[in-house]
């Protein structure tokens, strides 16, 4: 069924149902961005009722909304907060074409339009909304956190913040590789198209060790995630530095890094942390793909008591 959303668009509903334990529920749900339909699944805690906080979920590099993120979003939900994950346009369930295409000015913009239908939806308090994102999300979701002077809170997942920065940390032969394809696309005026990730010294975006298994470690079974991505060549990676933005950040923020992460360089996330007013630095001796795997615990700890002091949350997590 549907019903009437934010700004008038319409929000598919497809239905409801119990999720592994008896203190959450999932629902699937569809929102429009720029008239292409987004597939979400919101996580809701089980209770007395009232308006509860929401953790909007902004996915990493390439990846559904079905792959790591769940662990997270059920924790979150068992802890009194409700979580909205979605699929950008153009992968998983989500519509629109060229398939694979990561856009990032457009997954900003599904970003809000998700955090738009957050604040819409029943018992979700519109005023204790949080942008979560990982890796290439976390830099959506800073850029979001600069804008949004009514977001309560954000979170940086292991956030990818400096395209430059990123770039001069990758695989030498594998980024000469994205070099050749990104003038191929100029010169033809069409898009780039390579793996999301492969093995050292590929022709693959993601190619640092702990890439290739990672990816495929927090793939869900039956996931629609594909190892492969198109971009426009106008949207190098180099010129993606949501660091630069970090002062005008007013809500609180957590920013996590990764001590062993590979993929994403620690710096911009240190620099982040120190310019945003209210900024809190968490390390972990963790690698990039590890929040979703045997880090879990540390990691969802510290986010569930930063969600506490800054949005509150119905249950101990």
């Amino acid at each position: 069924m549907s019903e009437q959303g934010w700004s008038g668009k319409t929000v598919e509903r497809a239905g409801t149902r119990a999720g592994p334990a008896t203190d959450l529920t999932t629902e699937e749900l569809s929102f429009s961005s720029a008239g292409e339909r987004c597939a979400a699944t919101l996580y809701r805690p089980k209770g007395p009722g009232g308006a509860t906080p929401c953790v909007v979920m902004a996915q990493g590099f390439s990846l559904t909304r079905r792959d790591g993120v769940p662990r997270y979003a059920e924790g979150f939900a068992r802890s009194g907060v409700a979580a909205l994950a979605f699929d950008y346009r153009y992968l998983g369930d989500s519509t629109g074409e060229p398939r694979q295409l990561v856009d990032h000015v457009r997954q900003r913009e599904d970003l809000a339009a998700a955090i738009d239908l957050a604040r819409s939806l029943d018992d979700i308090d519109p005023d204790r909304i949080v942008a979560w994102g990982y890796s290439f999300g976390g830099g959506h979701a800073l850029d979001h956190a600069s804008r949004d002077e009514r977001l309560a809170a954000a979170i940086l997942h292991f956030p990818l913040l400096d395209g430059r920065a990123a770039m001069r940390n990758a695989d030498p032969v594998s980024a000469l590789h994205v070099a050749v394809a990104l003038v191929g696309a100029l010169v033809r005026r069409g898009l780039v198209h390579l793996p999301a990730t492969g093995p050292p010294r590929s022709r693959a975006m993601l190619t640092r060790e702990e890439a290739e298994p990672g990816f495929h470690a927090v793939r869900a079974p039956g996931s629609l995630w594909r190892n492969e991505f198109r971009a426009r060549p106008t949207q190098p990676l180099v010129a993606y530095r949501p660091v630069k933005v970090a002062g005008r950040v007013r809500c609180p923020l957590l920013a996590c890094l990764g001590e062993r992460d590979t993929i994403v360089p620690g710096p911009p996330i240190v620099r982040t942390a120190r310019r945003a007013p209210h900024g809190t630095l968490r390390r972990f001796d963790l690698a990039h793909f590890d929040p979703f795997l045997g880090g879990f615990d540390e990691v969802f700890a510290d986010q569930v008591a930063f969600l506490d002091r800054h949005v509150g949350v119905a249950a101990d997590g």
